[in-house]
């Protein structure tokens, strides 16, 4: 005769489990955890290189492309790689506002879905920005003065007037330059259907050329967004997705994000390239994680003998259970 079907594979089932868990004694007993999976990271620690136009982008590595529009010279704004820093605009000593876009391309990433929504969990983009000037007060991206803009999430690789997009902007067009969570109907240079998600008050509502850490999040369960911030000090960047940042604000927001995004990266809005690094903004340590997705594991060792003991012989027990078991079969 043989076990009925539920009890044999009960037996299996657990046996199987103690197999894994006596292996693991030796080595600690894992608890399954959440995974925050990296799915894509860029810390710009390449050789120094100067990229004159959008073709040179290949010089960047990782991917990276680039987007520019001509001042009223015809003079495109720059982006070099510097010090293990991503720095755009102002390089070439264009006479009028420029816009540069370095992009990426999340179609690509795996493990990332450009529906925000269809992503497994949540979302959270961490990097650091700091601009050239100290009182960076621009005629928004349409001006012609210098303004730090960090896209989020975008659509189209024509950033300025074509698809949704959220994004991080450093700058105004008043007398206060507060960090602002923003999303746009039809890219970042159309104002009139730019709406502020959350602008943050003190003491990061007037900023200059501050060294900054800034974190954002979506969840897709929820569709709130935060939005966090951090002044390094030091006069250099800190890893920002590690320690402490201040709360800009939280918000519920779906009106994207079940539209294809496929475009993340940084902006600049560059005013005047004679003023050399005044008229750059710097970017650095990129990093977009999803949670939710394949677990990881963390170790916990048992240093107790007693414990080691009793999982071995109960493992023990299990196993000759599933030899009688398939014996009787």
């Amino acid at each position: 005769m043989s076990w009925p079907g539920w009890i044999d594979e009960r037996v299996r089932v657990s046996a199987w489990f103690a197999v894994c868990l006596a292996v693991g004694v030796g080595l600690g007993v894992q608890d399954i955890q959440a995974e925050e999976n990296v799915v894509f990271s860029d810390d710009f620690n390449r050789p120094d290189v100067t990229m004159a136009a959008e073709a040179d982008a290949v010089k960047l590595g990782r991917g990276w492309g680039l987007r520019s529009d001509p001042d009223s010279a015809g003079k495109r704004g720059g982006a070099s790689l510097r010090s293990g820093m991503l720095w755009l605009g102002g390089a070439f000593g264009q006479s009028g506002a420029t816009r540069t876009f370095a992009f990426q391309d999340a179609s690509t990433w795996p493990g990332y879905s450009v529906i925000l929504a269809d992503n497994p969990g949540k979302i959270t983009w961490t990097f650091n920005l700091r601009t050239g000037q100290v009182n960076p007060t621009p005629v928004s991206l349409s001006g012609g003065t210098t303004a730090v803009a960090v896209l989020a999430s975008g659509n189209l690789d024509d950033f300025q007037f074509k698809g949704p997009c959220y994004y991080i902007m450093h700058g105004l067009a008043t007398d206060k330059d507060p960090l602002q969570l923003v999303k746009c109907v039809h890219g970042v240079r159309n104002q009139d259907d730019r709406r502020v998600l959350i602008s943050a008050g003190p003491p990061f509502h007037d900023l200059g050329n501050e060294f900054l850490s800034v974190r954002a999040t979506y969840d897709p369960s929820t569709h709130q967004w935060t939005l966090e911030a951090r002044k390094d000090g030091g006069g250099r960047f800190q890893p920002p997705h590690e320690g402490a940042m201040t709360l800009l604000g939280t918000v519920q927001d779906s009106e994207h994000v079940r539209v294809p995004m496929r475009y993340i990266g940084f902006v600049s809005n560059s005013n005047n390239g004679a003023n050399g690094p005044l008229d750059e903004v710097v970017f650095d340590n990129l990093r977009v994680t999803v949670s939710g997705g394949p677990v990881s594991y963390a170790t916990r060792t048992f240093p107790d003998p007693a414990s080691r003991s009793f999982l071995l012989a109960n493992a023990a027990v299990k196993i000759q259970r599933l030899r009688m078991t398939e014996q009787v079969r």
